[in-house]
């Protein structure tokens, strides 16, 4: 953990000595929304959920139009009544702290800035609230502990995108890429119907926007 500490303040601070000499670069304050698209592994709905994030970062400009813009970001996702197994409905939301890390190349065009960017990130959860309506149950067993206790704690993935800074404003989209399984009920978990029932993160569109300063 301290060396995740001192790599993202080593990031910033390169980026704080960056941009100290370009007019476009700054801190930036941004949030946004997202559809997400999963693979529900054994489970029968719900194949799609909503997320908002918001979250602070440093825009650096770099030489030959690239830029690097690392962000702090709060990530929260929501999943509305999906079936497991046949034995509950569960409401379920996360959330996660995130730090992703975009390169940006793009032209400048003195009133606007078109942009293409890659950006790998790892995030960790923070929240997660479970709300389960159990229906069959061959014992008594409290499915919301379940589920808690078999998040993944760490998240890690990329992004993919386009966006346009005009002024002091940026607006950014794009398609995200979760390579971790939110879950993992093949170990911890006294239920037996929920083995292999893993909640695969496979990814989605995010749109948003942010205010350079």
């Amino acid at each position: 953990m301290r060396k995740i500490i001192i790599s993202i303040l080593t990031i910033f601070l390169l980026c704080g000595v960056s941009f100290s000499a370009d007019a476009r670069g700054g801190f930036l304050v941004k949030g946004g929304l997202g559809y997400t698209s999963v693979d529900l592994s054994g489970l029968k709905a719900a194949e799609n959920y909503t997320n908002f994030h918001f979250g602070v970062g440093l825009n650096a400009p770099l030489p030959l139009g690239l830029a690097i813009q690392p962000e702090l970001i709060y990530k929260h996702n929501k999943i509305d009544d999906f079936g497991v197994a046949n034995i509950a409905e569960v409401d379920w939301e996360v959330g996660y702290l995130q730090l992703p890390v975009n390169i940006q190349w793009g032209i400048d065009l003195i009133a606007m800035r078109p942009y293409i960017f890659v950006s790998p990130f790892i995030g960790y959860n923070l929240i997660n609230d479970v709300d389960v309506d159990a229906k069959i149950l061959s014992k008594e067993v409290d499915l919301s502990d379940v589920f808690k206790k078999n998040i993944n704690k760490f998240e890690y993935g990329v992004g993919l995108g386009a966006g346009v800074e005009v002024w002091k404003l940026q607006i950014a989209a794009k398609y995200v890429w979760n390579f971790g399984d939110l879950t993992n009920f093949d170990k911890n978990t006294v239920v037996d119907d929920l083995k292999g029932l893993n909640l695969e993160n496979a990814g989605g569109f995010e749109v948003s926007v942010g205010i350079v300063f």
